[in-house]
């Protein structure tokens, strides 16, 4: 639409009270983003010079799309229907602006591929306003499309204005206009309140052209969901059904192995490769890059995290902020904090935690281990109850094993400390030192045995009783 120089107005000044959220309608999330993003990514998609967003009094849209850019607002007070919320826009438009692209915030799936063909309808039929409508068997609450007798429609009546008659009609507005900029203006300045609703009416430009025999296009779009607005949470799921839907069917195309494809959540940034697996039910998000021949269990969440080519993430695990280097295996239950890296070849298994740690080629911590704030080397054998103890209550400091290592089942490394190359850390110890290479450090308290102390004690525990009964 750069060619002929569009403008885009998005209304998004309702309150959108039957969501029953203080989150406004449409910033609520659909499939990972604010729904309003996906509407104005398809008006700059399909040309728009500029964008404009109509706001309410409280201007929480805007507060809200702080990190969108090439995006201007208006604000629409007191609200007082849809034509007047076009008109708080006009103002803001470009003296150059030909033609205004008007969309709902709270319909966030009208494809470009459906924009582009408005565009073209407008254009070759030289029409000042093109509209999109759609035809259903149900009967919703939609503004009915009048047409004369010899098709061409002459208004758009309200479902609150409609008659018995009209409200048999089964084509209904959709809420997509392509309107010449001049004629717009014009138009505007003749809306009236004269209504169910005492509101100026968009609509109503229809019958303004149709009167002044200007020339009126329409379109038809087939898929219902593309045009489906969003009012309640009920809505919301429904679409972003679809939209998960569609993500998933184009990694499909692109080779990747879905076995529950209905239940995976992937956000729109994620990277995925071919020969990827994907079990389900499991949730993929933000800039999450997976790499060929990764295997993902059901039950995992990733976030913002990169699992190199050969990887195994087991069952039930949580990954943010994280980078799995190429043949690991992490899981099932291992939860990979921000910071976590892993080389290659590395084993995380059931009920392990890191946070803030490297991890060496070939590595092992299998089970029931914390580590945190740790730098470990390559072939260290991290053993069952480990545990870094890098937080003495102010600050954090770092842990060092480096290559070779060995620590035994349930020890506790109290950071700072170093365990030198190739050392040995004995079962159940407290290393509060660092440890030289290639040494053993035990720290534990001496076994000792007290011969004949249970029958002892049992005989005593035994009086008690009988005394105090």
């Amino acid at each position: 639409m750069k060619s002929v120089n569009t403008a885009a107005v998005i209304l998004a000044a309702g309150k959108g009270t039957r969501m029953r959220s203080k989150t406004p309608k449409v910033l609520q999330n659909l499939a990972g983003r604010p729904l309003i993003t996906y509407v104005i990514e398809g008006a700059q998609s399909a040309g728009c010079s500029s964008v404009i967003i109509v706001d309410n009094a409280e201007q929480a849209i805007q507060a809200g799309l702080q990190s969108v850019n090439d995006v201007n607002f208006v604000v629409q007070d007191p609200p007082l229907g849809t034509g007047h919320a076009v008109l708080q826009a006009m103002p803001s438009l470009s003296k150059n602006t030909q033609h205004v692209l008007i969309m709902y915030g709270d319909v966030p799936l009208i494809s470009v591929e459906t924009l582009k063909m408005l565009q073209e309808a407008h254009l070759r039929s030289k029409a000042v306003l093109t509209f999109a409508t759609a035809k259903l068997d149900s009967r919703p609450p939609y503004g009915r499309i009048i047409r004369d007798a010899n098709g061409m429609a002459t208004s758009i009546v309200e479902h609150k204005d409609a008659t018995d008659d009209q409200k048999k009609i089964n084509e209904y507005n959709v809420g997509l206009y392509l309107v010449e900029s001049s004629f717009l203006k014009e138009a505007l300045s003749q809306l009236t309140q004269k209504n169910v609703q005492g509101e100026y009416y968009l609509t109503d430009l229809v019958a303004i052209a149709s009167k002044g025999q200007y020339r009126i296009e329409t379109i038809h779009i087939d898929d219902a969901l593309e045009w489906q607005g969003i009012n309640t949470h009920a809505d919301l799921a429904i679409l972003e059904k679809r939209v998960l839907s569609d993500r998933v069917k184009k990694w499909q195309l692109a080779g990747v192995r879905f076995e529950n494809p209905e239940q995976v959540y992937l956000d729109e940034e994620v990277k995925l490769s071919p020969d990827v697996l994907i079990q389900g039910p499991c949730r993929i998000q933000g800039c999450s890059i997976i790499e060929s021949d990764v295997v993902i269990e059901m039950g995992c969440v990733i976030k913002e995290t990169r699992i190199a080519k050969n990887s195994h993430i087991k069952a039930h695990s949580y990954l943010e902020y994280s980078y799995i280097g190429e043949s690991c295996s992490v899981g099932p239950f291992a939860h990979l904090r921000p910071g976590s890296d892993l080389a290659n070849q590395v084993k995380v298994g059931n009920f392990v935690e890191i946070k803030k740690s490297k991890l060496g080629d070939g590595s092992k911590v299998s089970h029931l281990s914390y580590l945190g704030d740790a730098l470990i080397g390559a072939g260290v054998n991290i053993g069952c109850g480990t545990i870094t103890c890098n937080y003495d209550g102010y600050n954090k400091f770092q842990t060092v094993i480096e290559d070779g290592v060995f620590i035994g089942s349930d020890s506790q490394l109290v950071a700072p400390v170093t365990i030198g190359e190739n050392a040995f850390v004995g079962a159940g110890s407290t290393i509060t030192k660092n440890v030289s290479a290639g040494s053993l450090a035990v720290a534990r308290s001496d076994q000792r045995e007290i011969a004949g102390w249970a029958e002892k004690f049992k005989t005593k525990a035994s009086r008690k009783q009988s005394k105090s009964k």
